[in-house]
């Protein structure tokens, strides 16, 4: 018996400009046409691909995945590994004493430009955008609801960069550990 499949979403690539570079991510919407509320991931800490959250658009949400490297989010998983490896070793960590220049910084502005993308997308619904994640994930969700009035919903959870102080305090302290005895600066 041969099954009969319907396409119900859309998957693209994207790439859009940020204060410094490119942004890449995964623009996942509903074939559908029509107007639809907007979920924005943020990526988590390291390197990788990103696949786009095909399942969410098959709900009824316009979802955009991004990278926050300036790089294309569909390489080959090895180059990642070589990037964790060298140039972006510890990005976390790249300026993080100059606030003009520290690797967040560009970081922030891109979840912000991202934003900027859904809403001026035709089957954004203009009106209902969230940002959710963990970890790296979960601080970039509040970071970019804190700096953007425009999302009204956030889930982030166990968020990282937070508490950095903690270990010099006697308490836990959050990723990437940089008051850790012992830390290494090292992925």
């Amino acid at each position: 018996m041969n099954k009969i499949v319907q396409i119900i979403t859309e998957v693209y690539y994207v790439q859009i400009d940020n204060i410094q570079g490119k942004i890449f991510g995964i623009l996942s919407k509903p074939k559908k046409e029509g107007k639809y509320p907007a979920i924005l991931h943020v990526p988590g800490a390291g390197i990788r691909p990103y696949y786009g959250e095909v399942a969410e658009a098959a709900a009824g949400f316009v979802t955009f995945t991004i990278g926050i490297h300036g790089i294309p989010v569909n390489l080959d998983p090895s180059v990642y590994n070589n990037l964790i490896q060298g140039a972006l070793n510890s990005y976390w960590t790249t300026n993080l004493d100059d606030k003009d220049h520290a690797y967040y910084k560009r970081v922030y502005l891109g979840c912000v430009r991202a934003v900027d993308f859904i809403e001026s997308m035709d089957s954004f619904d203009g009106k209902n955008i969230g940002v959710t994640g963990g970890s790296q994930r979960g601080a970039l969700s509040i970071i970019t609801a804190a700096l953007d009035k425009r999302i009204d919903y956030i889930a982030a959870f166990y968020p990282a960069l937070s508490d950095l102080t903690g270990f010099i305090h006697g308490r836990a302290g959050g990723w990437p550990r940089i008051f850790n005895e012992g830390y290494t600066n090292k992925s």
